[in-house]
C-alpha cells in the first residue's frame, strides 16, 4: 500500500463496507420490526475559549441538536444505529455559525450465530469541530478515540472492529477480531493516519467466572505524511466475571514497535472493571498501547485513564460524574487532554426531559501551549414516542 492521501479514504470505507453488507443481509435477521427513537435538543452554552489556544475567546452559543436511535432486536440478534448532528449560533462569533456540519454515527450489532458463536460489530463515526466533540462526552467519561479528536479543532475519524468468538466445549474459548481506524484533521497542517490490524486470544476456564489465556496483537499503521509503522503486542489477560454486577479484565505484555527510523520496546497493558445495579452505574479503564497520533501523524504509544460514576436519584433524576486523561507520546512532542464533567438530568414527562451539562477541558497539542476550554450548558430535550415499523 502506498501511504498517500487520496488512497485512504477508500481503504477507510472498504472493510465496514462489505461487513456491514454481509451482516446486514444476514438470514439471522429475524426481527420483525424496527424502532426509531428520536431526538430534539435546545440548549445554551457559554464557553470561554472557543478555539483551545492560549488566547481566551469567550462566546454564548445557541445549539439545536437532532438525532435518533433505530433498534432492531430478536432472540439472538441486538443491533442499534445511532445518528447525531447540530446547527450552532454564536452570539459574538458569527463567522463560526453553522448548520448540520457535525456528525456522529454509531453503529452496534451482536448476533449469536449458534450455541457457542457470536458475532460482534462496532463502527464509529464522527465529522465536526471541538465543541460538538464535547458534547460528545456525555454521562460516560470521553473515550480514546473522542479524547484524541478533541485535540484539534476539527477532525474526521472514524473507528471499526468486527470480533468473532467460539467456544470448544467446557473450557476453552477463542476471539479473533479485526480493526481499522482512520483519523484526518486540517488544522494547517493536514495529515492523515491509517491503522489497521488482528487481534487472536486464547481462553482457558480457570474457574467457572475466570478466564485466562494468551493474547496477540497486530498493527499496521499508514501515514500521508511519515513512513509506515508496524507493532506487535503479546500480552496475557485474565477476564473475571465477578458477579452479575461487577465485572473485570486485566491485560499486560510486552510492545514491539518498528518503523525505518528504528525499533521500540516498551510494556503495554489495559484494565477495565464496571459495577452495575439498580441505581449506580461505575466504570474504571486504564490503558497503554500503540497508536495513530491524530493531527501530528507517526506511530505513538497512547495513555488513556478514563472513570465514570452515574447515580439514579429517582425513577426520574439522574446525576453524573466523569473524567478522563489521554496523551501521546511521539518522540518529543507530548500532546494530551483532560477533561471533567458533571451533569445532572431531570424527567419532567416521558417525552421531555431538562438538564445542565459543566465541562472543563485542557488541551497541550503538540507545536502549541496548554489551553482550558470551560463550557456551561442547560436545555431541554423532546424524546417523542418512538415510531415502529413493522415489516
Amino acid at each position: 500500500m502506498n501511504p498517500t492521501t487520496g488512497s485512504m479514504p477508500s481503504k477507510l470505507m472498504l472493510l465496514p463496507a462489505v461487513v456491514a453488507f454481509t451482516v446486514l443481509s444476514s438470514p439471522l435477521f429475524a426481527a420483525d420490526k424496527l424502532e426509531i427513537w428520536p431526538g430534539v435538543s435546545l440548549a445554551g452554552e457559554l464557553a470561554d475559549n472557543l478555539q483551545q489556544t492560549s488566547a481566551t475567546g469567550s462566546d454564548a452559543i445557541g445549539f439545536f441538536g437532532i438525532g435518533a436511535t433505530a433498534m432492531m432486536n430478536a432472540p439472538d440478534r441486538r443491533f442499534s444505529l445511532d445518528y447525531s448532528t447540530d446547527a450552532q449560533v454564536y452570539a459574538r462569533n458569527s463567522g463560526l455559525d453553522q448548520l448540520f456540519e457535525d456528525q456522529y454515527v454509531g453503529v452496534h450489532d451482536y448476533e449469536r450465530l449458534n450455541a457457542l458463536t457470536e458475532v460482534s460489530l462496532n463502527d464509529t463515526f464522527i465529522n465536526g469541530q471541538s465543541t460538538f466533540g464535547e458534547t460528545l462526552i456525555g454521562n460516560s467519561a470521553a473515550s480514546p478515540l473522542l479524547s484524541q479528536a478533541l485535540l484539534q479543532n476539527s477532525f474526521l475519524t472514524n473507528a471499526f472492529n468486527l470480533e468473532i468468538s467460539h467456544e470448544f466445549g467446557e473450557r476453552f474459548l477463542s476471539s479473533i477480531s479485526v480493526h481499522q481506524t482512520y483519523f484526518s484533521t486540517g488544522n494547517g497542517q493536514t495529515s492523515e493516519s491509517f491503522d489497521q490490524g488482528g487481534n487472536l486470544t486464547l481462553y482457558y476456564r480457570l474457574y467457572p467466572r475466570v478466564l485466562v489465556g494468551p493474547e496477540f496483537d497486530l498493527s499496521d499503521f499508514r501515514f500521508s505524511n511519515q513512513p509506515r509503522a508496524d507493532s506487535i503486542q503479546p500480552s496475557l489477560r485474565v477476564n473475571f466475571n465477578l458477579s452479575a454486577e461487577l465485572i473485570a479484565s486485566v491485560r499486560v505484555g510486552p510492545m514491539l514497535l518498528t518503523s525505518p527510523s528504528g525499533s521500540l520496546l516498551e510494556v503495554g497493558y489495559a484494565v477495565s472493571v464496571s459495577y452495575r445495579s439498580p441505581r449506580w452505574l461505575l466504570s474504571l479503564f486504564s490503558s497503554r498501547a500503540p497508536s495513530i497520533s491524530g493531527g501530528v501523524s507517526g506511530i505513538a504509544i497512547s495513555q488513556y485513564e478514563g472513570i465514570s460514576a452515574q447515580y439514579l436519584l429517582s425513577r426520574w433524576t439522574s446525576v453524573y460524574v466523569n473524567s478522563s486523561f489521554y496523551q501521546l507520546s511521539q518522540s518529543a512532542d507530548n500532546g494530551y487532554s483532560i477533561a471533567y464533567s458533571a451533569g445532572v438530568t431531570r424527567r419532567l414527562t416521558r417525552s421531555v426531559s431538562i438538564f445542565g451539562t459543566f465541562i472543563r477541558f485542557e488541551t497541550n497539542s503538540p507545536g502549541s501551549s496548554n489551553a482550558v476550554t470551560d463550557m456551561l450548558m442547560m436545555g431541554i430535550k423532546f424524546s417523542p414516542q418512538c415510531w415502529i415499523l413493522t415489516f
